[in-house]
C-alpha cells in the first residue's frame, strides 16, 4: 500500500495493489513471466521487492497527475509505503471514502489496484468533477 499526497488539495490518498498482483509484478520485473507465480500467504515483502513496486507507484503518480490535469492540478507526490494496514491512518475510522477499483492486466497477469480517496479530498473540487463529465 502506498500513501500519496495530493499537494494542491492538502490530503493523502491510498493506492493498494492486491497481493497476488503485487508478487506477479515483482516476478515480471525480475525477469519471470508472472503467470505461473504463486503467492505464499505468510510471505513478507522484502525491501528489494518493495523498491521494485515503489517504481511502479512512482510511474502511477505521473499518470495520476496527467489524468487529473484537465480537471484539476492535484500535484500527487509519493509519501511512503506501508505493508501493515494498521498504520495507514489517512482518515479517521468514521470518515467517508471513495474507492475506485482498476482491473490491471499485462503479460497474462491480472489483478486489482484500488485507489482510496477520502471524501473530504474531493469535496472542494466537486463542481470541477461534475462540469468536466
Amino acid at each position: 500500500m502506498f500513501i500519496i499526497s495530493l499537494q494542491k488539495l492538502g490530503t493523502p490518498i491510498l493506492v493498494k495493489f492486491d497481493r497476488e498482483l503485487t508478487y506477479r509484478m515483482i516476478d515480471v520485473l525480475a525477469g519471470g513471466s508472472g503467470s505461473d507465480y504463486t503467492v505464499d500467504s505468510n510471505k513478507e515483502i522484502t525491501q528489494i521487492e518493495l523498491g521494485l513496486i515503489k517504481e511502479i507507484c512512482l510511474k502511477l503518480i505521473d499518470d495520476l497527475n496527467e489524468a487529473w490535469s484537465p480537471i484539476y492540478e492535484i500535484k500527487a507526490k509519493y509519501v511512503r509505503a506501508e505493508v501493515n494496514a494498521e498504520f495507514i491512518g489517512i482518515v479517521s475510522a468514521e470518515s467517508k471514502v471513495i474507492k475506485v477499483d482498476y482491473k490491471i492486466g499485462f503479460n497474462n497477469v491480472t489483478g486489482v489496484m484500488e485507489i482510496i480517496y477520502p471524501y473530504s479530498t474531493l469535496f472542494p473540487i466537486r463542481n470541477e468533477l461534475f462540469t468536466s463529465v
